[in-house]
């Protein structure tokens, strides 16, 4: 039998009826929970206060509320500037009416603090604000000391220090001023306040920060002693931090070249370390013309210089094989074209020509590699204009077979130096402002390391590979400054009277031979750290 589909409807309708028996809707729930009457302060200690009171209901005083809403202020909270109150994150989970509640509010500067509570059930509705609680907080916690401080450079006249900030409160927060001294006696909390204080520090930055700073003004040769101490904005000082001892570079005159008359120049070209740290090699004017050059060698304890070279013309940018029998250098050959040659570092030895240039082309800045298997130069090709390089390129040569290799042209080449891995080659430009610049040791595209308007010149880099050395006239006078590798944190190593240049190491990184020209002559001078 078929059903009838309206016989079916007219039997639901009256069930549907009944699900309801007047039709009318559930209330909403508009009943605030009750106001919090007994917030009150628990604890306070140091920059932290514990709050205790009694939990609401969700109705009045019946059921579980939804959430808290805590805040505090430097007045008393009203409904009025309730918004502008401080929130806290509290997190806490409400309890049943009836218990008790707690809650620490942490990191509070100092003053006088104002607390007041809020509840909410679901909808939610809120209720009014509670009672004031209030609590002063005076900072008792002192900052943390500096367990790191560290002589990270030192030159002629400052040493730079590094440290890891403390906080304000122990290793938490930030501080608000370091006291930083330094004395050429031991310090310690005894001899504190006879320590002179460094003015100019910057303000301690967020905890677990890496802090720089260069203290000026010392003497050079002197050793010092340094030590900081951590101050809070209520002026809680700190314990004593690690005592750190710097020793400023001293400045050493090695040569002493005789003044020329009024219009003769005299003196040394070029220098380099021997690779055992005994002697420099030098190119020197010495005789009655600037323009004819020899190579001597001397004790870098000084004495007299001893020649080893006799040339017509002029032997120059003498550099060292990295086992110390050879030398390499720039000379003209007997038809008076530029070749670079090699010999043992004793007088009389025979040169030999590992590869020349021609006509129009000069040979200059040589360096023998770390590995004593290639020499790389620089090519100044002569045209056009007379006296007016055209382009300077850097080639290499393989000291064994005489076969070279162009690493890069048109950048205008003064002064190149291997990095002491053999990975590459740094050397300055004036292909727009003298800048330096490192390229792969075996071609590739050259990366450009300062940008100053300054002439930045003769870079050489440093035993160990973490800085390059290099002459700039970016202070107004031409002095010997360190960078790192990548250009950055320039830091100027000399002062006083005299162009310095063409800086060179002493294998283990413990001084540098520079070269000053005053009073119409160039010396070699040394920068001792030792």
């Amino acid at each position: 039998m078929k059903c009838d589909r309206r016989w079916i409807l007219f039997l639901l309708i009256p069930l549907a009826a009944c699900s309801d028996d007047n039709g009318a809707r559930p209330s909403p729930d508009t009943s605030s929970p009750a106001t919090v009457q007994d917030l009150a302060v628990l604890d306070s200690s140091g920059n932290a206060v514990t709050l205790t009171w009694t939990a609401p209901g969700d109705d009045g005083t019946e059921g579980r509320v939804a959430r808290y809403d805590l805040r505090y202020s430097m007045s008393l909270l009203t409904e009025a500037d309730w918004s502008a109150a401080m929130p806290t994150d509290s997190g806490i989970v409400p309890k049943a009416a009836g218990l008790v509640e707690t809650l620490t509010v942490a990191d509070l500067p100092d003053g006088t603090w104002h607390f007041g509570l809020k509840t909410a059930d679901e909808v939610p509705n809120w209720s009014e604000v509670s009672n004031s609680a209030g609590a002063t907080i005076v900072d008792s916690a002192p900052p943390g000391p500096v367990t790191s401080l560290a002589a990270s450079m030192t030159t002629m006249f400052s040493v730079q220090l590094t440290w890891i900030s403390p906080g304000d409160d122990g290793q938490v927060g930030t501080a608000s001023a370091y006291d930083l001294r330094y004395s050429a006696e031991a310090i310690d909390e005894q001899s504190w306040d006879r320590a002179a204080r460094v003015q100019g520090v910057p303000p301690p930055q967020m905890a677990g920060s890496l802090e720089s700073y260069v203290v000026p003004g010392l003497h050079q040769g002197t050793s010092y002693s340094f030590a900081l101490k951590t101050i809070d904005n209520v002026g809680h000082s700190s314990d004593l931090s690690n005592v750190v001892v710097g020793r400023t570079a001293r400045w050493q005159q090695l040569t002493f070249s005789h003044p020329g008359d009024s219009a003769q120049w005299t003196g040394v070209w070029e220098a380099a370390w021997s690779p055992d740290g005994s002697h420099i090699v030098m190119s020197a004017s010495w005789g009655d013309s600037a323009y004819h050059a020899d190579l001597y060698l001397i004790s870098v304890n000084g004495g007299t210089p001893i020649r080893l070279t006799d040339e017509p013309g002029y032997a120059r940018y003498p550099s060292w094989s990295p086992d110390g029998t050879q030398l390499a250098f720039v000379a003209p050959d007997m038809h008076k074209i530029d070749a670079l040659w090699t010999m043992s570092p004793v007088p009389g030895s025979n040169a030999v020509i590992v590869t020349r240039g021609n006509p129009n082309v000069a040979l200059a800045d040589c360096a023998w590699a770390p590995d004593g298997d290639r020499i790389a130069y620089s090519v100044v090709q002569l045209v056009g204009t007379p006296g007016v390089p055209a382009y300077a390129c850097i080639s290499t040569v393989s000291v064994g077979s005489g076969a070279g290799q162009y690493l890069l042209c048109n950048y205008g080449v003064s002064g190149l130096n291997w990095s002491p891995d053999g990975s590459s080659i740094v050397f300055s430009s004036w292909y727009s402002q003298a800048d330096i610049w490192v390229v792969p040791a075996n071609g590739g595209v050259p990366q450009q390391l300062t940008f100053d308007s300054a002439d930045d010149l003769s870079p050489t880099w440093s035993p160990r590979g973490s800085r390059i050395a290099f002459a700039s006239d970016r202070s107004g006078n031409s002095e010997i400054w360190l960078m790192s590798v990548t250009g950055q944190d320039s830091i100027q190593l000399t002062s006083g009277p005299g162009e310095k240049g063409r800086p060179a190491w002493s294998p283990e990184g413990s001084a540098l031979a520079v070269l000053s020209f005053e009073n119409n002559t160039t010396d070699v001078w040394l920068v001792r750290w030792e």
